[in-house]
């Protein structure tokens, strides 16, 4: 008897196919994921995150479906990693406020600059915040360098077979060892057929009682017609976007649960130390340098306060040919003090405080670029205008002269995160920046120089988004003609843009839908 149930085993061995390495990687998950029913709680989650992909972004524009999306993303996200996360952990708002008002942002303004900038950003920000909240030791080094590009771009493909097995072993009994194995709430698994079988009975029985009631079947026309509409190469792509955002969603879910532990950057790092008075030497060379440079900006640039440039020098060049070699040289002293402050260890405290010194004042040459830059530019807009790139440009002085504020605390006082006070700073100016209207604002500087000097391009005035369009209506009134009929053209061609793509409720956005309630036939007054 025994040499038969013994051989039926070994029987049953050989008919096992061999284990790969990607089981071997995720063995012991299958189990975890049978506690409490995670399984059917993280393949229902990410089927309706895949599902709202697909409505909201495969044919339609952008508006509050950002939000919505994302708010049920984070939802999910903290559902199925608790009980492992910490939502109590103050270090990980540092990713929660920006990723939230940044998915905002879509439901007001239109600048399709930062809209796009942002398709890249909340996700980082987004995965930034699960690992902040799932792993008691992490750190800003940890999620910005490493561990974010690791959830997104590497192992979360490995889940594609897992996710198989789990939605098979979703829909059957799973036996062990002979025995149907028992489940805390088994209620869940009949539910979730349920939803499954209702799908086409529903589909019947609503076109059914549609064909019989005039009035019922108004409520639901909208779901009949997307239903006729569906061709099968429409559902064919449909299918393979959903099954694509549910399996990578769940691939993102099901290593956050169940990687041990950060990769560790520190550990991988080979020791370097770099030797004080060689630094020290170079630095103080590079300053001599900025020292006659400065002295030169004094002399001719700042003129006194009266703005003179050097004859036969135009604005255009002077400006285009200076400002960007000054932010490569910023960024170049940036990168000095930050690398010479890590790896330069002062024997004693007196080279230490010289260290210091030069650091600072590296600095201070800086901030005398960082002002040239800015001068420079403004010259430039005040000879030929505003525009989008111009303010970028200023707010990103702006951004380097605040990090360098940053960092010579942390030259002075020891224990300043430079890297991540520089983040808050970063990432709190560009949540300002998409909610600060740029678009208005260039319009608005434009319009105030039009009334100074009579110069205005017209043609880049009205390319602004429908966020411009308050202060673009005053130029209606202007004396020019030709100027009025271009802002007239805008508002009409506006309308018409967000009433074509303005067409279902997610789409919502707040200037758009402004656009849509133009009045063109009290525009057409002003002649």
């Amino acid at each position: 008897m025994d040499n038969s149930i013994n051989g039926g085993q070994n029987e049953n061995q050989k008919n096992e196919k061999p284990k790969g390495q990607l089981y071997k990687y995720f063995s012991g998950f299958g189990d975890e994921f049978d506690k409490d029913n995670i399984k059917y709680k993280a393949i229902i989650w990410c089927l309706l995150i895949g599902g709202l992909y697909d409505y909201f972004f495969r044919d339609y524009s952008i508006g509050i479906s950002m939000f919505i999306y994302n708010m049920i993303f984070l939802i999910a996200g903290i559902i199925l990693l608790y009980p492992k996360s910490n939502l109590k952990r103050k270090f990980s708002y540092i990713f929660l406020i920006p990723y939230i008002v940044l998915s905002f942002s879509y439901t007001i303004f239109n600048n399709v600059e930062m809209a796009f900038l942002n398709l890249f950003l909340i996700p980082v920000l987004g995965i930034g915040y699960f690992i902040s909240i799932r792993y008691s030791k992490s750190d800003l080094n940890h999620i910005l360098i490493i561990n974010v590009l690791d959830k997104i771009f590497k192992t979360v493909f490995l889940s594609i077979t897992i996710f198989y097995r789990f939605c098979v072993e979703g829909l059957k009994d799973k036996k062990k060892n002979g025995h149907k194995k028992s489940y805390k709430n088994p209620n869940l698994r009949h539910i979730f057929r349920g939803i499954l079988i209702s799908i086409p009975l529903l589909a019947i029985i609503i076109f059914l009682l549609s064909s019989a009631d005039m009035v019922f079947a108004g409520y639901f026309s909208h779901v009949e017609d997307l239903f006729l509409n569906i061709t099968f190469k429409n559902f064919i792509g449909h299918l393979c976007i959903i099954m694509l955002v549910t399996i990578y969603t769940f691939g993102l879910f099901l290593r956050l649960n169940y990687e041990d532990k950060l990769k560790d950057e520190k550990n991988s790092e080979r020791k370097i130390n770099w030797e004080a008075l060689t630094v020290l030497t170079i630095i103080v060379v590079v300053n001599f340098v900025y020292c006659i440079f400065s002295v030169v900006q004094f002399s001719y640039l700042y003129a006194g306060g009266r703005g003179v440039l050097p004859e036969g020098i135009t604005y255009a060049k002077y400006a285009r040919k200076g400002f960007f070699e000054l932010i490569i040289v910023t960024l170049i002293n940036l990168t000095i003090v930050l690398l010479s402050k890590k790896y330069v260890k002062g024997k004693n405290a007196k080279i230490e405080i010289w260290c210091n010194i030069v650091y600072s004042i590296l600095i201070a040459f800086t901030y005398n670029m960082l002002f040239s830059a800015h001068y420079r530019m403004n010259l430039y807009e005040g000879a030929f205008g505003y525009t989008k790139l111009r303010i970028y440009v200023e707010l990103f002085i702006l951004l380097l002269s605040l990090i360098f504020a940053v960092v010579i605390l942390g030259i002075w006082k020891c224990g300043v995160p430079i890297l991540k006070y520089s983040f808050i700073l970063a990432i709190t100016m560009y949540c300002i920046m998409n909610f600060a209207n740029l678009d208005k604002i260039i319009a608005k500087k434009n319009i105030e120089r039009y009334k100074s000097t009579g110069k205005i391009d017209v043609e880049y005035i009205t390319s602004l988004s429908y966020d411009a369009a308050p202060e673009i209506e005053r130029l209606l009134k202007v004396k020019d003609t030709t100027i009025r009929k271009e802002v007239k053209d805008y508002f009409k061609r506006h309308k018409e843009e967000a009433n074509m793509s303005y067409m279902h409720w997610h789409q919502y956005n707040y200037y758009k839908n402004k656009a849509k309630t133009y009045d063109i036939s009290t525009i057409d007054m002003f002649n």
